[in-house]
């Protein structure tokens, strides 16, 4: 589909930044500190999402392909 490989994530280097979101550990607080500071300036900064596995990423990208009736590469420019 044209996507660099990468590498998956250890488990250890995964924290919670919201119940059902995790991020590396190493990005986790400049996170935070965003929102904060978003909050602070009367803006609404929601995170719709985090880390994901290899494995959640194929699934949700070959799931949705086949819900709209795309090829992998129409559903890889989403």
């Amino acid at each position: 589909m044209g996507h660099l490989p990468c590498k998956e994530i250890l488990k250890e280097k995964l924290v919670f930044i919201e119940p059902d979101i995790e991020v590396h550990i190493d990005m986790s607080k400049s996170l935070l500190k965003m929102r904060d500071a978003a909050e602070k300036d009367g803006i609404n900064f929601v995170f719709l999402g985090g880390y994901r596995s290899i494995s959640l990423q194929k699934d949700i990208i070959y799931s949705l392909k086949s819900m709209r009736n795309q090829i992998a590469a129409e559903r890889a420019k989403v």
